[in-house]
């Protein structure tokens, strides 16, 4: 009987978590946003594409341990930088905190 009741309560506690998980990201106030490869461009690298069409020149992408793959959806949160770009494909940013956007 005791394992039973343990049983449920974890049943429940599982799929209460999973649930107020799903569409959330772990980075509070994030941005959805895309990886590009521009590496085919002098000077750049991985930039990472907002919803609205504007990009970022992440600066420490190399901190994270998040798969490059392009198109890949995310979220993330970033703070902007005054730091020169090769690039200029877009703003040069400090990431602050990236996740995979899964499931939307």
């Amino acid at each position: 009987m005791k394992l039973k009741i343990n049983s449920i309560i974890i049943a429940l506690l599982v799929i209460t978590l999973a649930s107020s998980c799903k569409n959330k990201s772990i980075c509070p106030d994030a941005e959805k946003g895309v990886f590009k490869d521009l590496s085919g461009l002098d000077g750049c690298s991985w930039v990472i594409e907002l919803e609205d069409g504007n990009k970022l020149e992440p600066l420490n992408l190399a901190d994270f341990d998040i798969d490059l793959v392009e198109d890949k959806k995310l979220w993330v949160t970033y703070k902007e930088e005054s730091a020169a770009s090769i690039c200029m494909a877009g703003k040069t940013v400090n990431i602050e905190c990236i996740t995979d956007r899964n499931r939307d």
